[in-house]
């Protein structure tokens, strides 16, 4: 009933247990048997897919509502209605995607992709800092640049492409990261 996975036994799936009737695994053409495994993975991306859609739909885009007056925003050329795609060289989606790239960012110049009138611009901006403390109490650096976001929700007709889009990139980034601990440049651990 709540598709949150699972496991499914297929019928004589090994040779000990396959007793050769014409319903079981083991008695399908190949064809049908790569049809049956390839299905789960199949439908576990249509489901993440679905996931994401509802995220973008309830989410907020990363447009600039307000940029605060003496803060390092405004003092880089940020204005109100400008789209920020990129920060510190990664892309970003939603507004909580970005703003917690920007409050984990320990560097000293914080590179910032913004669309501005169709062009994306970039801007080199110091962040201010700020002590925080997390849930277990632990002290914190926050860094914060002084915008705030506009109200802009992503539309129904886009969620589904932006959702596509963010699984195409987290898909990337898995066979990427298999890839390099294959040919050993990021250690197992």
């Amino acid at each position: 009933c709540i598709p949150l996975g699972g496991y499914v036994k297929l019928a004589g799936d090994s040779p000990q247990e396959h007793t050769g009737g014409a319903e079981e695994y083991l008695s399908q053409p190949v064809r049908s048997r790569a049809f049956i495994v390839g299905a789960g993975p199949v439908f576990n991306y249509i489901l993440a897919w679905v996931i994401f859609c509802l995220v973008f739909a309830l989410s907020y885009t990363p447009r600039v509502g307000t940029v605060l007056e003496g803060h390092p925003a405004m003092e880089a050329g940020i204005m109100e209605g400008d789209i920020i795609t990129e920060v510190d060289s990664r892309k970003v989606d939603t507004w909580r995607e970005m703003s917690g790239l920007i409050q984990s960012f320990q560097g000293e110049q914080l590179k910032i992709g913004v669309e501005r009138a169709g062009k994306t611009i970039f801007l080199n901006i110091k962040p201010d800092r700020e002590e925080a403390e997390d849930i277990s109490g632990k002290k914190l650096q926050i860094s914060f640049i002084g915008i705030g976001r506009s109200s802009e929700r992503y539309p129904l007709y886009k969620a589904p492409y932006k959702a596509l889009s963010y699984l195409g990139r987290l898909t990337f980034l898995i066979i990427k990261g298999l890839s390099q601990i294959i040919a050993g440049i990021v250690p197992l651990k």
